[in-house]
Formats: C-alpha cells, structure tokens, sequence
C-alpha cells in the first residue's frame, strides 16, 4: 500500500480500491450508490478506510491545529472515520466497516 487514503471493499478475496479518504468525500462516497453497486455486482460485505497521517486534506478541512500534534491529529482521523462509518450505516447497514490510520512508516493504527 502506499500511504494514500483509500478504501478498500472486500469480499473474500475481492478488492476494490477506492482513491478517497474520509476528507476527500465522506458525504459523496458514504452516500452515494457506489457501494450499493459494489455490494450487489461483487458481494461487497466489509469497507476497509484507510486515512494517512500528514494528510493535507485533514489540515484544509479542520485547520493547522487539528494536526498540530499526533494526539490531535489521532483524534482528527477518529473523528472523519467515525463520522464517515455512521454515514455508511445509514444509507448501507448490511455493509460493515472497519477504519483506521496509517503511519509514514506503513504501521497501522485501527479504530472501533
């Protein structure tokens, strides 16, 4: 993987990758059909949403002090995601989904 903010539709062994974050289109993905599509052409179950850390579009979307430090930032990615995971249960309920940060360095951070 190489750092972008992705989301990744699984279902067994299918994937599908999806080239926004949670601050790159929360409201336009998580509403939209895409994921029903996905769901019902490939048997989608689960959404895999992946941030990165150093994320310019966290910093555009909630200002310098909401990456000011790794805590802040931590809590700014909590946030998107869980905020992008009620979105989908709305409008997706049989989808699940599964959200986290991932470092610089390729290490994961998972959120519940």
């Amino acid at each position: 993987m190489d750092g972008s903010n992705s989301f990744f539709l699984s279902s067994g062994r299918r994937q599908c990758r999806v080239e926004k974050g949670a601050f790159g289109g929360p409201d336009r993905l998580a509403g939209s059909d895409f994921f029903s599509v996905s769901a019902e052409l490939h048997h989608i179950k689960r959404i895999i949403a992946i941030d990165h850390r150093d994320c310019g579009a966290a910093k555009l979307a909630y200002g310098d002090a909401s990456i000011a430090t790794p805590q802040h930032e931590t809590e700014t990615h909590r946030r998107a995601l869980a905020e992008f995971r009620r979105r989908v249960a709305h409008r997706h309920p049989e989808l699940a989904v599964e959200a986290g940060v991932m470092a610089l360095d390729g290490s994961m951070m998972m959120f519940s």
